[in-house]
């Protein structure tokens, strides 16, 4: 809530066009109970599934980096939303899917890396 409110306040107060990505939550969308809500939330962007960064002026800017990256396996779990992966091969799909978000990640840290870089 913390990052969403840093970077509603800025958009507002700029006084011409700002757009947000927020991911909400929902239980019954997402086939999972109420009280792990917040959990599957954080599983979100510990995973680096869901990346917290901002582009102000052109430029990307990382709001939070988590501390180590946890498997995406632990996000794809509690919900019922991606039981529709095949169980004979949740392995392959699960491995391929880490290295999609593995490989959005390390292409946004780049990018916040050069563009500050090239800012300095």
């Amino acid at each position: 809530m913390q990052d969403l409110s840093e970077k509603v306040e800025p958009a507002v107060a700029s006084g011409g066009p700002a757009f947000i990505n927020a991911l909400a939550d929902s239980p019954l969308g997402w086939g999972h109970e109420v009280r792990i809500g917040p959990r599957v939330s954080s599983l979100a962007v510990e995973t680096r599934l869901w990346p917290l960064f901002g582009v102000v002026d052109g430029r990307h800017r990382l709001t939070c980096t988590p501390a180590e990256r946890v498997p995406i396996e632990e996000r794809l779990r509690p919900p019922r939303r991606f039981r529709h992966l095949p169980a004979a091969n949740r392995h392959e799909e699960v491995e391929a899917i880490q290295r999609h978000v593995d490989r959005d990640w390390e292409l946004l840290v780049s990018r916040c890396e050069h563009e500050a870089a090239v800012a300095a």
